[in-house]
């Protein structure tokens, strides 16, 4: 993957929070951000789509300007606010048009809300849709070695499994970017997250005042160790709106 190259000029913890990379205006309030960290395919992150009773349109219209060959969804498509998973798979349909394989995790909002939305149900959807789902497991997918994370309310959770997939792995997908810091050492992966909205409520340009990771992670590409991570602002919300936090789609290079 050629990692080292990378990692090797970035400097410790945070790597700029003017996201690293190239950014797009897909729409008002809506940017693609291109980062090269020599992947070897073109890898679309999509966080906290967060969809209610319409299709999630932004994650459309990134998947339509990416055309990428794998997309991520990590975690958040739905939540307690979600009727039915009627726009859900439109949006899944609509974003499978664009892609060549799928992979996908659960975040806090989807387990919150399975006594009304199944999550067995749920994920079916997404396996239906393209997308392989990977909770506490990995998966070849286009010449990746990718592992996916189950949720955990306490992060210190993610530690086994990332033990026992972290090392193997090209990209680890997964919803909290507090996982990142229980990688163990040696691990040289790319990680990618959602979960924090960039904070949500932001000064203009996106500038985080607040992030709901315990450890500050807010957005942007972080470094640790000969690991890298990239945390998503997402392209929606379950409430309050967001200000001054652009919803952002990521494609990985």
């Amino acid at each position: 993957m050629g990692l080292a190259g990378i990692v090797a000029g970035v400097a410790a913890g945070v790597v700029g929070l003017a996201a690293a990379g190239v950014v797009e205006t897909l729409a008002a309030g809506v940017e693609l951000t291109r980062v090269r960290l020599g992947v070897g395919r073109r890898v679309l992150l999509l966080a906290d789509l967060h969809v209610h009773g319409s299709p999630g349109w932004r994650a459309v219209w990134a998947a339509r300007a990416a055309r990428p060959d794998l997309v991520v969804l990590a975690g958040d498509t739905w939540d307690e606010r979600t009727r039915g998973f009627g726009p859900v798979w439109e949006t899944l349909r609509e974003v499978a048009r664009y892609m060549r394989a799928g992979v996908a995790v659960l975040g806090n909002h989807e387990v919150w809300a399975a006594r009304r939305l199944p999550l067995g149900e749920g994920v079916r959807l997404l396996e239906d849709a393209g997308f392989s789902v990977l909770l506490d497991s990995d998966a070849e997918v286009l010449g990746l070695r990718v592992a996916g994370l189950a949720w955990r309310e306490d992060p210190r959770g993610y530690r086994g499994p990332l033990e026992r997939l972290a090392r193997g792995a090209d990209l680890v997908v997964v919803h909290s970017p507090d996982a990142f810091s229980h990688l163990p050492r040696g691990a040289r992966v790319v990680v990618l997250a959602g979960h924090t909205h960039g904070g949500q409520w932001c000064l203009p340009v996106n500038r985080s005042v607040w992030t709901n990771s315990r450890y500050g992670y807010a957005w942007g590409l972080y470094r640790r160790g000969e690991s890298v991570m990239y945390v998503s602002r997402g392209l929606g919300e379950r409430d309050p709106p967001r200000v001054f936090c652009h919803y952002q789609a990521v494609l990985i290079e």
